[in-house]
């Protein structure tokens, strides 16, 4: 019997399968369809977690990682290449549908196949997310705030920038043909991202919601709380999550809409960690949210 792996995560060093081979390599190995070999691997496809990832969600730093991919098979023929999982079938007839349930429910390898390894820290860039910045181009003088960061295969860095007329662009820095490439940014002033790392007694916030949303993104301060009956990280009892707040099991309530919103499907409780002053503030602020004494 013939079963699709669909997933990487169900395959395994050593399994007999059939596929669509690709080529690891730019090298004579011609792509060939409906091959016949053995899982000797898996390729690695790189994860870059930026600094505006949020943390509870994640439980990743800033960096970059790299995660298993696409599993490698050794044909028959001493040819080595790469499977989609979705085009990649099971042929060994031991292996049956019960045996890939259980490799479905093996919950603890699933989880460790498609953990990301740090490999290294961010490439340095010029500027920062959330710093203030003016470049100049053809149509003229415009100023506006970075909110991103992109990278392309080589780790060279674009900026999304959302300027003052709140049209959002990405500027190349970097392009290929010099002549395409954007007037170099001035820097206005530095953001918090910068000045966290750089300068953390000159972080500055406008509101404990501009607090709340950038420490949401900093590892270690805010973790979420799981609802007890379902072990989700979703609550879906109101009175439940008022009585873990109550209790101190967490200390802001959100929504997908974000913090310190009313309450909607999707809502979770959150606990401060590491951050005393902070915390207390937020407390006193979803009593009053949310009148609770």
């Amino acid at each position: 019997m013939k079963h699709h792996v669909l997933h990487s995560e169900y395959a395994r060093v050593g399994d007999r399968v059939m596929g669509y081979l690709k080529s690891l390599d730019e090298g004579d190995n011609a792509d060939k369809a409906n091959v016949n070999g053995v899982i000797i691997g898996f390729t690695e496809r790189t994860h870059i977690q930026s600094r505006t990832s949020v943390w509870h969600e994640t439980k990743l730093s800033p960096g970059i990682y790299v995660v298993k991919d696409k599993p490698i098979i050794k044909t028959t023929e001493g040819v080595v290449g790469s499977i989609d999982p979705r085009d990649l079938l099971f042929i060994d007839p031991s292996l049956t549908m019960a045996a890939i349930s259980a490799r479905w429910n093996d919950v603890a390898y699933c989880t460790d196949f498609s953990k990301p390894v740090f490999k290294s820290a961010l490439p340095p860039s010029e500027f920062y997310e959330g710093d203030k910045v003016q470049t100049n181009n053809v149509i003229g003088c415009f100023r506006g705030t970075i909110k991103r960061m992109i990278y392309n295969d080589a780790l060279e860095t674009t900026y999304g920038v959302k300027y003052d007329d709140f049209v959002t662009s990405t500027i190349d820095l970097y392009a290929a043909d010099p002549a395409k490439r954007a007037t170099k940014f001035t820097l206005l002033s530095r953001g918090n991202y910068w000045k966290w790392e750089n300068d953390r007694d000159s972080v500055l916030f406008n509101s404990i919601i501009e607090e709340t949303n950038f420490k949401l993104t900093i590892p270690d301060i805010i973790d979420a709380v799981e609802d007890p009956d379902s072990g989700d990280i979703y609550w879906h009892d109101r009175e439940q999550l008022f009585e873990a707040f109550k209790r101190e099991d967490g200390d802001l309530i959100i929504n997908p809409d974000g913090p310190c919103a009313k309450l909607m499907p999707g809502q979770r409780l959150l606990k401060i960690n590491n951050d005393v002053y902070f915390k207390q503030r937020m407390r006193n602020y979803m009593r009053f949210v949310f009148n609770l004494v």
